[in-house]
């Protein structure tokens, strides 16, 4: 309270008044004006009775919609005022709903959606204000007519629109509008208007035309729709736009393609180079490419027989170099130029199919598909000697002659505990069982054979600089996996053939079901 008006005071007399502030839970006093205010009071005469004081009407002077969910009202100050009450009620009701009461310092109040009181986007409200004194209790005259508005979705903000990589479809982006509980997606192309091609769901935020305009700038906007009030958010006019190319037919299969190699680093030899399984449902597999992006130059094809690698179940598909297998067939190749490459599956168009011997994998013969790989090839010669050059590092100290450099490194990496293992042979038969999980460089797969082992040898001495000597791969010679030192003694490191024997029965074949 600010004001106090005494009802008994003494007649006749200058009656002076003070107050001072109170705080009572630790009884502690204000200050106060010591001379205070006089008033003076006749002997005779009825004091007045005090009069009520109404507030002044309220001008209202501007209504808008900042947001889908808000709306704001401003009205111009009445006189007496200590408070305003805001009442709002749909357009064309009988009743106001009282939505809030504000201090008479305030000229504007926005209404924000709740569920008790609700704004629906594309609804008409009508607000008015009415003036309120709470010392005197009393309210000022109001105007019955308010104010009106409605809220509006807000334009969609387009994040664009991207052409795919078989440049068949075009995916159309863009950021949610709250409020809405649709999109509607357009398209338009030079010689078009605006064509709605899609209605989605509020949860949407994307959508890939499957069907653009070939041979055309397909332009995207979309425009965010409220159902129930049947109302429409404002649209990006300049919209996205993507060139679509004239569309050749599609392939008639489906492809995948994975490189299966147990170690992931492969070098320009064909001991060393990817397998590559293409997963398809193409009965025909002299009908399939593979293209090399960059130009690789000359690809070297391994002629893959049936049986000839022991891990993998499958048959020699007819004119082609690849083998059938479940669900696909695999193939290995490889370019002698080293460097990183894309490798694509493509389909040979029909009309190239009665000889397809005499087609490349360019476009003019071939489909485009979307199945692809990243491939690194690098030099074998250059990985081999920074291999060596890591062992002498690894093995050798300052102030070694270099046969005790060769003789560190031998024994160290190849003889002592040595990890090095025969390639693998099955029991009871002759040579190798050659196995399409173990194949890699022998720093990879730590094979050594009669044949590799001596000329392992000769490049160590040759890069230390202790002149070895090959002395036969002749495998009736009892010495043929070694080397001859410039003083006579001979040197082994080619593993015993039973280091890699397994049973037939212990073979595991590769699943080609989990990629």
């Amino acid at each position: 309270y600010t004001v106090y008006t005494d009802r008994n005071p003494v007649k006749g007399q200058t009656n002076i008044y003070t107050v001072r502030g109170y705080y009572s839970p630790t009884k502690t006093y204000g200050n106060y004006n010591t001379r205070g205010l006089s008033v003076n009071v006749p002997k005779t005469g009825t004091p007045d009775k005090p009069q009520k004081i109404t507030p002044g009407p309220v001008t209202l002077s501007k209504i808008s919609a900042p947001a889908y969910n808000k709306i704001n009202i401003q009205w111009k100050k009445a006189s007496n005022a200590t408070h305003y009450k805001i009442y709002y009620k749909k357009y064309g009701a009988a009743s106001w709903t009282n939505l809030a009461t504000v201090s008479g310092n305030t000229s504007s109040y926005t209404h924000t959606s709740s569920s008790t009181k609700p704004i629906i986007v594309g609804q008409k409200y009508t607000y008015t204000v009415k003036a309120y004194n709470n010392r005197y209790n009393t309210n000022g005259r109001y105007n019955s007519k308010g104010l009106t508005a409605s809220t509006k979705l807000s334009t969609v903000k387009l994040r664009g629109a991207s052409l795919s990589g078989d440049k068949r479809s075009v995916k159309v982006s863009w950021n949610p509008v709250p409020g809405c509980n649709q999109y509607f997606v357009y398209r338009k192309t030079p010689s078009t208007g605006w064509a709605r091609i899609a209605t989605l769901k509020s949860n949407v935020t994307s959508y890939t035309d499957q069907r653009p305009v070939s041979n055309n700038t397909n332009t995207y906007t979309v425009r965010a729709y409220y159902s129930p009030t049947k109302t429409l958010g404002g649209y990006n006019t300049a919209g996205c736009s993507v060139s679509v190319p004239r569309q050749e037919p599609k392939p008639r299969y489906t492809y995948d393609i994975k490189i299966i190699n147990t170690y992931n680093e492969f070098y320009n030899i064909l001991e060393t180079a990817p397998f590559f399984y293409i997963k398809t449902n193409n009965p025909r597999a002299d009908s399939i490419r593979l293209h090399w992006s960059p130009n690789a130059g000359s690809i070297v094809e391994e002629s893959i027989q049936p049986g000839q690698y022991r891990d993998v179940k499958g048959t020699r598909a007819p004119n082609s170099n690849m083998i059938k297998v479940q669900g696909g067939y695999i193939t290995r190749r490889y370019p002698q130029k080293t460097g990183t490459y894309n490798v694509q599956v493509r389909e040979i168009k029909p009309q190239f199919l009665d000889n397809p011997l005499y087609a490349d994998s360019s476009l003019n013969c071939c489909y485009e598909t979307t199945a692809s790989v990243r491939v690194t090839l690098k030099d074998y010669k250059k990985s081999g000697v920074n291999w060596i050059n890591g062992l002498i590092k690894k093995y050798t100290k300052p102030g070694m002659t270099p046969k005790e450099q060769f003789e560190a490194v031998i024994y160290g990496e190849f003889v002592n505990g040595s990890r090095y293992r025969y390639p693998t042979t099955i029991r009871g038969e002759e040579g190798y069982a050659t196995m399409l999980k173990e194949q890699g460089a022998f720093w990879q797969n730590h094979q050594l054979n009669s044949f590799t082992s001596p000329n392992l040898m000769y490049d160590i001495g040759q890069i230390i600089g202790y002149p070895v000597e090959i002395v036969s791969y002749d495998v009736s010679n009892p010495d043929h996996d070694c080397v001859r030192g410039p003083d006579g003694k001979l040197y082994s490191i080619c593993p015993m053939v039973s280091t890699g024997q397994i049973d037939k029965e212990d073979i595991e074949y590769i699943d080609f079901s989990k990629y």
